[in-house]
């Protein structure tokens, strides 16, 4: 099964149109023939954008896999990180930045649970594995869990994605930052709700959505 999940069309109708179980299987089947080891060092790009709104170093990182951006990121920078994936093999690599600060949830991100309100909500390479229509679905969703100065930061690989995702937020938030980063073919967008106020403490996140 893990060769058949690892094959590029059956790994991309997986991810995105397959049930909870099925979807995690071929996340893992990615981390488990060793094509998602990413080196720690290659997210310093990514972390000196998201360093700049960490004023009260609260992160909560969806889809987190092997959360290689903590490498980048001082402790001095850090007072609670939180970071899910629907991944075990995730969260399993993530595990080494584990520390009194650092916790890590095995959760599907369209579902999950998590208390409290962050700086920054960073989704990298991850908002993509979700079908266009759940992504500003899910952004929408997440938005009660940005403190009042707080912000979302989405990387994507692809300057089509990058370009298809910020035509479809433009008519609901805010972007403050949209460009690439260095020399890479990534893609960063920092934005944040119209208008947007922190209104709660706690926010599910799974409030009228469904497994697929």
């Amino acid at each position: 099964m893990r060769w058949l999940l690892n094959l590029q069309g059956i790994h991309y109708m997986t991810t995105r149109f397959g049930w909870k179980s099925l979807r995690g299987r071929a996340f893992d089947a990615r981390y488990q023939d060793g094509q998602w080891r990413f080196d720690d060092g290659q997210e310093a790009a990514l972390a000196v954008v998201v360093r700049q709104y960490l004023q009260g170093g609260e992160l909560l990182l969806m889809g987190c896999g092997g959360a290689s951006i903590l490498a980048s990121l001082s402790d001095s920078h850090l007072v609670r990180v939180i970071g899910v994936d629907l991944s075990g093999e995730a969260i399993q690599v993530a595990s080494r930045f584990t520390s009194e600060t650092v916790s890590f949830e095995q959760q599907d991100m369209m579902v999950c649970r998590v208390d409290g309100t962050f700086d920054v909500i960073l989704f990298s390479e991850s908002l993509y594995y979700l079908r266009e229509d759940r992504q500003v679905q899910l952004l929408r969703r997440l938005s009660s869990q940005l403190k009042s100065d707080g912000v979302f930061v989405v990387t994507q690989a692809h300057l089509s994605r990058h370009n298809s995702l910020l035509d479809r937020l433009s008519d609901q938030f805010d972007v403050l930052e949209n460009h690439r980063m260095g020399p890479s073919d990534r893609w960063v967008v920092v934005c944040r709700p119209h208008g947007y106020h922190a209104a709660y403490d706690r926010y599910d996140c799974g409030r009228n959505s469904h497994d697929t």
